[in-house]
């Protein structure tokens, strides 16, 4: 704790109530380690069993125990609230996990033979994403290092915003690429190519089809859903609006992050896990490129970009990749979908940054915690379902077949599903 306080960039920062709370929060933090651990090996086991709803949904899961905390616990706890909402998210994963496998009637036992042929192809298969995750880990710490220099907001800003992508990404991109996976794995191993190229497909066409409104929604409301989940307590209102930045500068980074989920799990599911790490250490060398260049001038957003920007190239070079290694042939499909969603993922955007700018104007301020929280509630919802209408409405008018396609696979699969 000592050795990573140090890096900071600013003196009063590595004081003694600082490394004191620090030394406490890794203190409740470390339990999730192993409900991670434990509940990431169950994911595993269910993905095996072709049963995804629940591994699908643990990481978004995760990011909503987090959030609530934050939240409901954030008077009483204080920042230790983001703490024991990541362990209550690690217990839910596990949990959700150990329900899926009970109802498949398939418990795991545990047992470990290390002669076992698949077991030294695991390691080999490990072995580069260990890598990988030690380069990004390196690279998490300088951020956070150089954050702590960035302004007074700047650390707990960026920490906030990247929970609400997180949710995002959770939802949308974890899901999806974890849910098709198997498919992938089992397309593959068949040697049936078509059907590869044909999931992956399906898969990039409801990342699209998801990704852009949550987006394009998230940076049309940020100030409103901002204030609702993180204005309380010491976040004033200086506070609110460097979160609200922060997320409007990871959001194109988030976008191109969705895409590029998915493609990673379609070199996995190839056995591939090496080209992946090499481009993700290359995208590593682009953020400290822009992070190292424009932090000085520009503070906080220079890490902001630096991390969309890391994104977005390791999304550019694994689409290239991929068109390359597989023949991956729906570029052209994809692209002429995006710009479709894009358009109506706009209109949607207006109409809910509208009905939010009337809403904040029309409904007084009052005073109260009860009274405040359904202002704010109101502020965020009634956009969101604003949102929700104008973007079905403007998707179905482009592209109503492939909505009512993706819509019956849900109706077919989820219930049968675990």
């Amino acid at each position: 704790v000592d050795g990573l306080i140090w890096f900071s960039g600013q003196p009063e920062a590595r004081g003694e109530e600082t490394r004191e709370l620090t030394i406490r929060l890794v203190r409740i933090i470390l339990p999730a380690a192993v409900l991670l651990g434990v509940g990431t090996l169950l994911q595993a086991i269910l993905y095996a069993l072709g049963r995804v709803t629940a591994p699908a949904l643990s990481a978004a899961m995760r990011n909503l125990a987090i959030i609530a905390s934050a939240v409901l616990l954030s008077g009483a706890f204080g920042v230790e609230s983001m703490a024991w909402g990541t362990v209550a998210g690690a217990l839910l994963i596990l949990l959700m996990q150990l329900w899926s496998l009970a109802r498949a009637g398939a418990m795991p036992i545990p047992g470990l033979d290390p002669r076992h042929p698949a077991f030294r192809r695991m390691l080999a298969l490990y072995a580069p994403v260990f890598l990988g995750l030690l380069v990004n880990s390196v690279a998490v710490v300088v951020d956070r290092g150089l954050a702590w220099g960035a302004g007074e907001h700047a650390l707990g800003a960026m920490r906030y915003a990247t929970t609400l992508v997180q949710l995002v990404m959770g939802i949308v991109a974890a899901a999806i690429s974890l849910a098709s996976l198997p498919a992938l794995s089992r397309h593959f191993s068949g040697g049936d190519e078509p059907a590869y190229r044909a999931t992956l497909g399906r898969a990039l066409t409801l990342v699209t089809v998801l990704i852009f409104p949550a987006t394009f929604g998230l940076a049309a409301l940020a100030a409103p859903i901002t204030e609702l989940l993180f204005g309380y307590g010491a976040t004033d209102e200086t506070g609110v609006r460097q979160i609200t930045l922060a997320l409007l500068g990871y959001l194109p980074g988030t976008l191109a992050a969705a895409y590029d989920q998915v493609l990673i799990f379609a070199f996995y599911a190839r056995q591939n896990t090496r080209t992946p790490v090499l481009v993700g250490m290359i995208s590593v060398g682009v953020y400290f490129l822009v992070a190292f260049t424009t932090v000085d001038g520009f503070g906080m957003m220079g890490l902001v970009v630096a991390n969309s920007s890391q994104f977005i190239v390791h999304a550019g070079v694994m689409w290239w990749l991929a068109r390359r290694g597989f023949g991956w042939t729906a570029q052209q499909r994809i692209m002429a979908l995006s710009v479709r969603c894009g358009a109506a993922s706009l209109a949607m955007a207006v109409a809910a940054w509208l009905a939010w700018l009337v809403l904040d104007r029309a409904v007084p301020e009052v005073e109260g915690t009860a009274s405040d929280i359904l202002r704010r509630l109101a502020l965020v919802g009634v956009p969101v379902g604003v949102a929700a209408a104008v973007y079905v409405a403007g998707i179905w008018r482009v592209m109503g077949h492939e909505v009512r396609a993706l819509a019956h696979a849900v109706r077919v699969r989820i219930p049968g599903r675990a």
